[in-house]
């Protein structure tokens, strides 16, 4: 009974992770995004022979390719001048972006450093700004903010005079952010735990703890720290729809392979104690 048990619990676990992980083309383009040399052109190559061509997936709204093109490009993976017109223009258009980005980034950080809040920046915020080569070559639609203490009114009111406007937040016990929007569209979500789904429990104060420092948009910022930060990635991954974006694929291979010491054991120990995953 136990063996048959715990089969069905490999069978169904298996289901699941066909749902969240990058299928096989998939795959391939971010191995053309991530890979080095002729690794990543032979990748390329394989997944252009499925899909066609770049403008025929991009005309069918591929799931994940559009916010990965200026990561496609900037590997110099790919070979035909059709592709390449797309993906460059995709990487000027987002290195453009990024700058307004980067202003407004650091202008939510100086008036929080200011105010005297505790913050810690979380995603693509983090991530764009410490391990990809450049800010650029990691789309990012919002700045996402681990704000505990109940700060929320009065950094909506520093930021006013900004163009930051108040859009929706804690209108229930489940509601996890605290969302303001840039008149330019950019969202700013403050957000009082790591996961929206509140089973997810991880140990918030142990976390913390085990911040570290980073330079953001030339801001002294505090950052998870590597374990913790892939742990959130791949949480987040699974429990909202944004592992369509195949963004999170990205930031967690970039974190593993541009961490020097990432503590695995620490990892795995976090990721149970948060409940992201039992073993029975």
């Amino acid at each position: 009974m136990g063996l048959a048990d715990s089969s069905w619990r490999s069978q169904v676990f298996a289901k699941a992770l066909t749902v969240i992980l990058p299928t096989k083309q998939e795959t391939d383009f971010l191995r053309a995004c991530l890979l080095h040399e002729s690794a990543a052109r032979i990748s390329w190559q394989r997944w252009l022979g499925a899909a066609g061509s770049l403008e025929l997936a991009l005309r069918d709204s591929t799931p994940g390719i559009k916010s990965l093109l200026p990561l496609l490009q900037y590997n110099s993976a790919i070979e035909d001048s059709e592709s390449k017109v797309y993906a460059r223009t995709a990487y000027l258009r987002e290195k453009l972006r990024s700058e307004t980005y980067r202003r407004l980034l650091r202008n939510v950080l100086l008036t929080l450093n200011e105010l005297q809040i505790p913050t810690v920046i979380l995603r693509g915020a983090a991530v764009a700004h410490t391990i990809y080569d450049e800010p650029g070559l990691r789309h990012c639609h919002d700045i996402d903010l681990l704000v505990l203490a109940n700060d929320s009114d009065r950094i909506a009111q520093a930021l006013r005079s900004s163009g930051w406007n108040v859009v929706g937040g804690w209108d229930s016990p489940l509601d996890d952010s605290f969302r303001l929007v840039h008149r330019s569209a950019l969202p700013l979500v403050l957000h009082n735990r790591l996961f929206r789904i509140p089973y997810y429990r991880p140990p918030l104060e142990e976390i913390l703890n085990r911040c570290s420092k980073a330079q953001l948009a030339g801001v002294e910022s505090q950052i998870l720290s590597a374990a913790d930060s892939l742990m959130h990635i791949c949480g987040h991954a699974a429990c909202t729809g944004n592992r369509e974006s195949l963004r999170w694929a990205c930031d967690a291979w970039l974190l593993i392979d541009r961490s020097d010491a990432l503590d695995w054991k620490l990892f795995l120990d976090c990721v149970l104690r948060t409940r992201a995953v039992s073993y029975t």
